[in-house]
């Protein structure tokens, strides 16, 4: 009656499928392999998006896309200490003006996004969070939703930094106070 699949996963783990179901220890191995994977996936992001970005921020903001949206996630974000932190602020977590985004850092507002210049067209599949919280964000997807639910990064779309027109302007103040030296010693 059981027929047993075996199929490879990403991060090497073999997975034995009979039916639908999955034995308890293989899905344990299989969570910590795609939580592995996905730190590594947004830490590598993060710092390609540091690197190229012209601004230089100790905390960037960063808009990163999922490949799925349910009204679980937005539940469970909205209910994290992130979503709360948001609200505490007098914003909101998916605002009108956002298209469904969720908006975990209380410095966005619909002001800062077009001020910002961004090209990208918010979705439910955005959330724009503080790069030093994206380990919370972690945290409060592995505890609040099944494996199975909880979205994935799209992989084709790396996050990107919002670059806001207080950190461009504190970026050509710095360019500029570095070329005033450079021609001053010269």
């Amino acid at each position: 009656w059981l027929k047993a699949i075996l199929r490879q996963l990403d991060c090497g783990v073999m997975v034995a499928v009979s039916v639908g179901k999955v034995a308890g220890v293989v899905v344990a191995e299989a969570e910590q392999c795609e939580r592995a994977r996905w730190e590594t996936t947004v830490e590598a992001w993060i710092s390609n998006a540091s690197v190229n970005s012209t601004t230089t921020t100790a905390n960037p903001i960063m808009i990163l896309t999922f490949g799925r949206h349910t009204a679980e996630f937005d539940a469970v974000l909205s209910a994290s200490g992130l979503g709360k932190r948001v609200v505490r602020t007098g914003g909101e977590v998916r605002p009108s003006w956002a298209n469904g985004a969720k908006i975990l850092t209380p410095e966005v507002t619909q002001e800062t996004w077009f001020a910002a210049g961004m090209q990208i067209r918010l979705m439910p599949c955005h959330v724009i969070i503080h790069s030093e919280d994206i380990p919370e964000l972690k945290r409060v997807m592995m505890r609040g939703l099944s494996y199975h639910s909880r979205p994935r990064l799209k992989p084709n779309q790396p996050p990107a930094q919002l670059t806001t027109s207080a950190s461009a302007s504190a970026s050509a103040s710095a360019a500029a106070s570095a070329s005033a030296s450079a021609s001053a010693s010269a």
